[in-house]
């Protein structure tokens, strides 16, 4: 499968799954939900260096990602709240899904 099928899956699998952003409120779930997009079409862009089982272990390790985003930040009641809770999680969640690939690439 070519990088752009691979981008385009991945962020439809990202889009259909209504868990990813149950607990929280239209602010956060869209913040969380545009991240976890930008993340899948990177992911998918760098798909082609690797094999089908290692993308979608990849896949499955961000949509896990995105749902502890969402546990988390629900807990907070107020939009403000959720909001800052979804963005500060995105930081400690930074790390690229193509991290692997670029750390072979530079050896």
């Amino acid at each position: 499968m070519n990088p752009l099928d691979r981008s385009r899956r991945s962020v439809e699998r990202i889009l259909e799954d209504e868990s990813l952003t149950s607990g929280l409120l239209d602010p956060a779930a869209k913040a969380l939900l545009n991240w976890g997009v930008a993340q899948a079409q990177i992911l998918g862009r760098c798909a082609e260096t690797v094999d089908e089982e290692t993308f979608q272990a990849r896949l499955n390790a961000l949509r896990g990602t995105l749902k502890q985003i969402n546990e988390e930040a629900s807990e907070a009641d107020r939009p403000d709240e959720q909001l800052s809770r979804v963005y500060a999680l995105i930081q400690r969640y930074r790390e690229s899904p193509c991290k692997n690939d670029q750390e072979q690439s530079e050896e």
